[in-house]
């Protein structure tokens, strides 16, 4: 048992439907949830009384409808509303976020903190507004078309302060913003005797309703409106049996992620006052582009005995435009940016072998293989490298992530209808790191590797 830290969660939820009609559904689910818990700091382990707080209050609703006008053709429609309301404080704290806080003091031996309170503050509030569609047309025995979008709006109220290493200066952070993002879809089914085709295409935008300078790495450029963001994503997935007993599947596509949108406004305060920026500052950046995927996989499912099945599947991922933070001194500046100079790629085999419960015993064994590989492990690795004046990372290393071995398995007997006893088993080899020799000694990125588990 930890020192202190609690958790205390108390929700309500709900859903309603109401069918007008064998072919029209309406629905209404709704969800509350109050939470609030503290978390163990081992500094402040005879001090948790001056430790920070979470408390969290969100309410999802949504309404939707369901309607089948013919017996080939139905639709779903939904709207949809979620707010949350989250806030870090030290209990009974009442004052501002700009509000002197004392810092915290250690003990002799720089273990425990013994007075002060964690620089850390926030009040936050967001809103999202969501409308979602999608339509289902069976056009004869052959294709199947699928359709539709959605569109979201969003509304966040931020203020917070903080600290982001020791002896780093305070920042402080007050803003609103009213960004929007949204998709659209088509997709066809084609199924014949020897071939299953899916084809789609999928259009996503986001647009951040923000300013930010025209050049990142020149606060004293223009100050223009950032332009909506776009991408056309086609998806492609094939399955061709090639025996009686045997099946080849290929996919193909491409994956577009946004940005979380308080790294796009982090600090962007200092957008309009550059000069403002401490040293090390680290300057959100609403220009950064999305993070896109294009991932590919060919694999062969293989029949025995009618009981059993075994897929053995190739994968790989390309990963560009993650997100990253770099570092920009353009006198009399000197500051931290986000940026999208990071990249990735994972690739490895994926073997399943299934037996059906057959005899009242039944077990599925997957083994994968893989390798994750890029230049940084996470956002905002270049900050903590300039922090601790590690030097700057120019070539691929295995990411902290890769592992590089991992087996499950589920085995189970049924005894009888009302009765069965299960065995699940996970075998995995270690996350890699960094090994210390010596000081002075440099070594490889993540060249050692820690124990299987």
């Amino acid at each position: 048992y930890l020192p202190f830290g609690y958790n205390v969660a108390r929700s309500v939820n709900g859903k309603l439907t109401h069918r007008f009609a064998n072919n029209l559904k309406l629905l209404a689910d709704f969800q509350y949830v109050d939470e609030e818990n503290q978390n163990y700091s081992h500094p402040y382990k005879y001090l948790h009384e001056n430790y920070l707080m979470n408390q969290d209050r969100s309410f999802r609703g949504i309404i939707g409808l369901n309607h089948a006008p013919t017996g080939n053709f139905f639709y779903n429609i939904r709207f949809g509303y979620i707010q949350d309301r989250f806030e870090t404080k030290v209990p009974d704290d009442t004052q501002s976020i700009h509000s002197l806080i004392d810092e915290p003091i250690s003990d002799n031996y720089s273990e425990f903190y013994i007075a002060g309170y964690p620089q850390y503050r926030q009040e936050v509030n967001t809103e999202k507004y969501i409308i979602r569609a999608d339509f289902n047309w069976q056009m004869g025995k052959m294709h199947n078309l699928k359709f539709g979008g959605e569109q979201s709006f969003y509304s966040f109220e931020m203020a917070n302060r903080l600290q982001l290493f020791p002896r780093t200066p305070i920042v402080y952070q007050e803003y609103e913003r009213r960004p929007r993002d949204g998709a659209i879809f088509v997709q066809d089914k084609f199924e014949h005797k020897y071939l299953v085709v899916n084809m789609g295409l999928r259009y996503d935008y986001s647009d951040v309703n923000a300013a930010m300078w025209e050049d990142i790495e020149d606060p004293t450029s223009e100050v223009t409106e950032v332009g909506v963001k776009h991408q056309i994503s086609p998806r492609l997935g094939l399955s061709h049996p090639i025996t009686d007993n045997a099946m080849l599947h290929f996919a193909y596509g491409h994956f577009f992620q946004i940005p979380p949108y308080e790294i796009m406004y982090f600090n962007s305060g200092y957008v309009a006052h550059p000069e403002s920026i401490p040293r090390y500052g680290l300057v959100g950046n609403p220009r950064i582009l999305p993070q896109r995927t294009t991932a590919y996989e060919v694999g062969v499912k293989y029949s025995i005995l009618d009981i059993y099945g075994i897929d053995l599947t190739l994968f790989l991922k390309d990963i560009k435009n993650l997100l990253a933070t770099t570092e920009v001194r353009a006198f009399p500046f000197d500051y931290i940016v986000y940026n999208n100079e990071d990249f990735g790629s994972v690739q490895g085999i994926d073997i399943t072998v299934n037996r059906m419960t057959v005899s009242g015993f039944g077990f599925s064994v997957n083994y994968t293989y893989q390798v994750a590989r890029g230049n940084r492990s996470f956002g905002m690795q270049g900050f903590y490298d300039v922090y601790t004046g590690l030097p700057e990372r120019k070539k691929e290393y295995y990411l902290d992530f890769d592992r590089t071995h991992t087996l499950t398995s589920t085995f189970q007997y049924l005894f009888t209808k009302l009765g069965s006893v299960g065995i699940n088993f996970r075998l995995a080899s270690g996350l890699p790191y960094t090994p210390y020799i010596s000081e002075g000694v440099v070594v490889e990125q993540n060249s050692a590797r820690m124990d299987w588990t």
